[in-house]
């Protein structure tokens, strides 16, 4: 029979037990991310002419996009990659309905080799690039030292506005972040799998005269066995939208609000 004392000490050395979060990367590994979100706007439009505001309108619409990112590490440095090749077999969006039509985007069928800041090909389009340079949304929410269930932590909400919107401004206030909580640690065939809940604001700068900010949560799976990610989910609805509508000549000729817009995405990962 346990004595009191050990008992105790079981208990106490339990709740300290710590958790170390460390990407692993292997030369060869092949990392699938596949993404699936959506964004319902729901905004008032108001027109302007000549400076005066005149009639408005509710205008509703919904916009998917999905996504499958491939990318071999071709060169592994501790727990980052030196060199990586990045591509997009699978990046489209659609508007309206879940079963409109979609359109490429400017990534699919793209692949592009990055070496510290060098990319080959050399002409790939900027945006190919950008996207490959990018930092994971994963990396950002795993803390930079050991935890135990319960502990928590803050990051800047910048570090997941381009999660949002690709190309975003990294310009939340500065008093805009994100909490990340480790609240379990569950064990299973053969895995150590921790999950990371974050709740927030994050403020979306479109670098379009439009401005959004979100209350978000989520939460990300994270492989302690492995040091791969499994899984990132975020939802968020909008506290606040403004924007303006421009014409050719740069004239304002509408307003745009927005609360109660909202978003979802979801990320999952392999990596063979």
């Amino acid at each position: 029979m346990l004595r009191p004392f050990a008992l105790t000490f079981i208990l106490v050395s339990g709740a300290l037990a710590q958790e170390t979060f460390t990407p692993r990367f292997e030369d060869g590994d092949v990392w699938t991310e596949v993404t699936s979100a959506k964004l319902t706007l729901r905004l008032k439009v108001t027109e302007v002419e000549d400076g005066v505001d005149g009639a408005a309108h509710d205008r509703t619409s919904a916009v998917f996009r999905e996504e499958r990112r491939e990318t071999t590490i071709l060169e592994a440095t501790r727990d980052t990659p030196a060199a990586f090749r990045m591509s997009w077999p699978l990046s489209r969006t659609r508007e309206g309905a879940p079963d409109a039509a979609s359109t490429p985007t400017a990534l699919e069928g793209q692949s592009v080799e990055i070496r510290g800041r060098d990319a080959t090909p050399a002409d790939a389009p900027e945006a190919v690039k950008s996207a490959a340079r990018e930092a994971a949304p994963w990396r950002a929410l795993l803390p930079t030292s050991p935890k135990s269930a319960g502990d928590s932590w803050k990051i800047p909400a910048a570090a997941l506005a381009r999660v949002l919107v690709r190309g975003a401004r990294e310009e939340p206030g500065d008093t805009s972040e994100i909490k990340i909580t480790l609240a379990s640690v569950a064990e299973g065939d053969g895995a150590r799998v921790a999950t990371l809940a974050l709740t927030g604001s994050i403020g979306v700068d479109s670098r379009q005269d439009f401005r959004v900010q979100f209350d978000v949560k989520g939460e990300l799976l994270w492989d302690l066995s492995s040091g791969h990610p499994v899984s990132l989910a975020m939802t968020g609805e909008a506290k606040s939208l403004e924007g303006k509508v421009k014409d050719e000549k740069g004239e304002v000729v509408g307003k745009i609000a927005g609360e109660g817009s909202a978003f979802e995405i979801r990320v999952g990962y392999a990596v063979k």
